[in-house]
């Protein structure tokens, strides 16, 4: 027997949670669905930038005082970028910001859905089937043990969405390629205290080395450069760094590596594409939220995931379902995103064909503050590292 719900949330992460946080209040029977039993890991950089929290703080003020308690964070006061020549810039954050494995934070996240909203949570149920017919969403599980009927969904559920499979559109090929590796490793001579990206000859895209406290890090590199991944074998690519690099070869001297190396995709932003339809929404990387330089896609996904549920309790209040009406969460999500996101997809692309023309500029942004805040968000202090 189908089950009836107002609201279907496909993806429990980040973007679910955020979303379904945000509808506590709104009256509606809201389900909560994802392919994994919590906690569960993800692979990716681990790190929380700073509007992850401030976002966070606005859905639930008390959110502040339970990640004071939340011992499986660990505190980020700076990054550093290290040039191919050997220069580098460090950043000294003002807001604060964290590292932290997505198998505890994304687990901190969904237990406040659990804790606060009168939500159902639906774990270890993996979507097949999802269409729209007679003015209602149909969903069923691979085995159709699981089936419910509800008036929307919103697609949470990463990279490779379902909900964007069935019921949206493929972004543009040039939107498509862009992957990552990572793996974590202890003993790796690195800052504590500081996220490391290196800038590498010859690689379309940044090494980085993200401290998790307790002698662990999460290491691993990016590429934006489509079809990069087809032409080099990424696996023996990372390993040819951190045995060969004249700087990388040392810091790894002695590292151990205790999670196996895994690959996923990055779907960055940049240009416009449809992010909702008849009777669904898209949020974080579904929506293909990833800043193309920095791949920083976890504050996206919160922010998305709110914005969602603004645009859900319109529907239902207005009654109206339809793709035109839903357009105007797209240009909520893009009046706050787009501009930035499309700067870093151009500045990504001359990145990529045009390295020469960052080590041109480096000296320039190095020095120059103001500069340098209008292209990333509250920093405090700019300084060369020896």
């Amino acid at each position: 027997m189908n089950k009836i719900y107002d609201v279907a949330i496909i993806g429990a992460g980040p973007a679910g949670s955020s979303c379904a946080l945000a509808l506590r209040n709104s009256g509606l029977k809201v389900a909560l669905i994802d392919k994994s039993t919590f906690p569960r890991d993800k692979t990716c950089g681990d790190a929380i930038p700073g509007p992850s929290l401030k976002f966070l703080k606005e859905l639930r003020k008390e959110f502040k005082l339970e990640l004071q308690d939340f011992e499986e964070k660990h505190k980020i006061k700076s990054s550093i970028l290290y040039m191919p020549n050997g220069e580098s810039l460090k950043i000294d954050w003002v807001t604060d910001a964290y590292n932290s494995q997505r198998i505890h934070f994304d687990d901190l996240l969904l237990n406040q859905v659990k804790k606060h909203a009168k939500v159902s949570v639906y774990e270890g149920i993996k979507i097949k089937t999802i269409k729209r017919e007679a003015q209602k969403i149909y969903i069923k599980s691979r085995d159709a043990q699981f089936s419910i009927i509800c008036d929307m969904v919103i697609g949470c559920d990463g990279a490779n969405s379902t909900v964007s499979r069935k019921l949206g559109e493929m972004p543009p090929e040039d939107l498509s390629g862009s992957v990552a590796l990572s793996a974590r490793y202890e003993n790796v001579k690195a800052s504590n205290e500081a996220n490391e990206f290196y800038l590498l000859k010859n690689f379309p895209g940044y090494f980085w080395i993200f401290p998790l406290g307790k002698n662990n890090y999460n290491v691993g590199f990016g590429t934006t450069k489509p079809g990069y991944s087809k032409s080099v074998n990424l696996r023996q690519h990372f390993q040819k760094i951190i045995t060969t690099d004249p700087v990388l070869s040392e810091k790894f001297a002695e590292a151990k590596v205790h999670s196996e190396l895994k690959g996923f995709k990055l779907p960055i932003g940049g240009k416009k594409i449809n992010i909702s339809g008849e009777r669904f929404l898209l949020t974080g990387d579904a929506a293909n939220l990833i800043d193309p330089l920095s791949g920083h896609g976890i504050d996206k996904a919160i922010k998305s995931g709110m914005l969602a549920a603004q645009q859900i309790e319109k529907c239902f209040q207005q009654k109206n379902f339809t793709s035109s009406f839903n357009t105007s969460y797209d240009a909520a999500v893009f009046a706050i995103y787009q501009k930035e996101l499309r700067r870093n997809f151009f500045l990504m692309k001359i990145m990529i064909h045009f390295p020469f023309l960052l080590r041109m500029v480096f000296p320039i942004l190095k020095y120059n503050k103001n500069l340098f805040h209008k292209y990333y968000y509250v920093k405090k202090k700019f300084t060369p590292v020896k």
